[in-house]
């Protein structure tokens, strides 16, 4: 039998070494880049308050996350065929209090929208600095406030779907219509917007709760995930209108 002061913690032990004394909403596993780059976020993220743990493969990273619960998992979305995306829809689905940060190329509007179709809320360029990473993760865990109020009503009716506030679901007759936690965020602040055209710098701040990137294309591409979702046409749309260089409204 092996002595306990030599016996090795088992992966589960250490997940929950991990979580001893830190809530969960400091908490962060990092993966989706190079290990020297890791360690230098994982020690500018301690250095500013947070409690990093580093996990060079995405997919199990977003599995561990189930597990130990963090804050925000942050993974790489680069890649049409990554399976962190995969992974990324299924933790989503799960409806988890768990945030994910997205890493993507500079630029690569393509791999922005694919990681926020997947249910990512939040994407990252993947050289950022160890400071940069910090303060989006500080933006992205802000308390979340009622400016809206968002569930103050019963409920919306959008064409022929039902949007449920009190579950936060969307339905199309009995069959549900599976939305991650942004897509629903959206549809219901354009609904309740109802008559107006809501610019993008405006729904980022009410989506995400801070101010927008200059040049980000996050709200174009949840619009486009969202749209795909309820089986809207952006040249023959029944729901989400684009008004050029305005930005989005309802019908």
């Amino acid at each position: 039998m092996t002595p306990l002061a030599t016996r090795r913690p088992t992966a589960q032990s250490a997940t929950a070494i991990w979580q001893v004394g830190h809530s969960a909403t400091d908490r962060v596993i990092l993966s989706g880049v190079g290990t020297s780059r890791m360690r230098q976020w994982q020690r500018a993220l301690e250095n500013a308050g947070f409690v990093a743990e580093v996990e060079p493969d995405g997919v199990r990273a977003l599995h561990r996350a189930r597990e130990s619960r963090p804050a925000v998992v942050v993974v790489s979305g680069a890649g049409r065929d990554n399976p962190v995306l995969a992974s990324m829809r299924t933790l989503c689905d799960e409806r988890l209090p768990i945030r994910v940060l997205a890493l993507i190329p500079d630029g690569d509007d393509e791999a922005c929208e694919r990681c926020i179709a997947a249910g990512a809320d939040a994407v990252c360029g993947n050289v950022c600095s160890g400071r940069e990473l910090a303060a989006r993760l500080r933006a992205l865990l802000r308390p979340r406030g009622d400016r809206r109020r968002l569930s103050a009503d019963l409920g919306h009716v959008l064409g022929d779907l039902i949007i449920d506030t009190a579950t936060c679901t969307v339905r199309r007759g009995l069959t549900d219509v599976p939305l991650t936690r942004l897509q629903f965020k959206l549809l219901l602040i354009l609904v309740q917007c109802r008559g107006r055209v809501v610019s993008r710098a405006e729904l980022y701040r009410d989506v995400w709760e801070c101010e927008s990137p200059a040049g980000s294309r996050v709200v174009d591409a949840c619009v486009v995930s969202l749209r795909k979702r309820i089986g809207d046409d952006a040249a023959h749309p029944r729901y989400i209108l684009s008004i050029r260089s305005a930005g989005y409204t309802v019908r």
